[in-house]
C-alpha cells in the first residue's frame, strides 16, 4: 500500500509539473503575433521601444478597452475621457514590461500600444497588447 502511495504521488506530480509546462507554451504561442512567428525576429528586447512610424491608427478594441479601464478607474464618464495620444510599442515580455512581483511574464516580445487618455485633471498612460485584450496602467 506504501509503494502505491508513492508511485500514486510521483505520477500526479509529474502530471502536475507537465500541465505547467504545457500551460507555458500555450500562453506563449497565443502572444505570438504575425509578426513575431518568425523564429530569427524572437529575441528579447529589455526595454520598450517604439516599432517603425507607420499611418496605422489605434484599433478601436484598443480604445475602447482603454477607456474603459480609465473610466472605472477615474470614476469619470466615458464622454469626459479622450484620447490625447497613441504610439505603437514594442513590449519586452507578456507583462507589457510592467511586471510585479510574484508575477509569471512570459518571455516574449508583445507588440502592442502605448496610450495616453486625458481626464479632467490627470493624464492616465496606458500599455496594451494589439487587440486591447491585454491592457495596463503605467504607475
Amino acid at each position: 500500500m506504501k509503494h502505491f502511495l508513492k508511485t500514486l504521488q510521483k505520477t500526479i506530480l509529474t502530471r502536475l509539473v507537465l500541465t505547467g509546462i504545457l500551460m507555458f507554451f500555450v500562453v506563449a504561442c497565443a502572444a505570438v503575433t504575425p509578426e513575431q512567428d518568425n523564429l530569427a525576429d524572437r529575441t528579447t528586447v529589455p526595454t520598450a521601444t517604439p516599432q517603425t512610424p507607420s499611418n496605422r491608427t489605434l484599433p478601436n478594441p484598443v480604445a475602447e478597452a482603454v477607456l474603459q479601464d480609465a473610466s472605472s478607474r477615474s470614476k469619470l464618464p466615458r464622454e469626459q475621457l479622450k484620447i490625447a495620444g497613441s504610439q505603437q510599442q514594442s513590449w519586452p515580455d507578456g507583462c507589457l514590461g510592467l511586471a510585479e512581483p510574484e508575477t509569471f511574464c512570459p518571455q516574449i516580445v508583445v507588440s502592442g500600444w502605448k496610450v495616453t487618455v486625458q481626464g479632467r485633471e490627470k493624464s492616465l498612460v496606458y500599455r496594451t497588447d494589439n487587440t486591447g485584450s491585454l491592457v495596463k496602467l503605467e504607475k
